[in-house]
């Protein structure tokens, strides 16, 4: 994958936007760069397997609109989504409320 070969961010926070298990999350753990990873995903089954599997503190089981309603969620300086937007009803409505969350 380009993004782990080049990474566009060295430091930072990052949201993986339906993380799924979470191996993208660990493998960005593995460059040992200076990110604070997070990540979102619908599917809570797969979030307690990323848990379980990688450790990772910051992963969430739930939509992309109820992740932005929670308190204190911090704007990020990358979000990714990978084989996303084509399960999306509303894929446009899906990438506002990605960049709300974007510094």
């Amino acid at each position: 994958m380009q993004f782990l070969k080049n990474p566009i961010i060295t430091h930072g926070r990052l949201l993986d936007a339906g993380c799924a298990y979470g191996d993208f999350l660990h493998a960005l753990t593995k460059k040992k760069l200076n990110i604070e990873l997070w990540g979102v995903d619908i599917s809570r089954r797969s979030i307690e397997a990323a848990r379980t599997l990688y450790q990772l503190p910051r992963l969430y089981g739930e939509t992309m609109k109820e992740f932005i309603l929670r308190k204190n969620i911090p704007q990020f300086d990358a979000i990714t989504f990978f084989e996303v937007l084509e399960h999306m009803d509303d894929p446009m409505g899906f990438i506002l409320q990605c960049k709300s969350l974007l510094k």
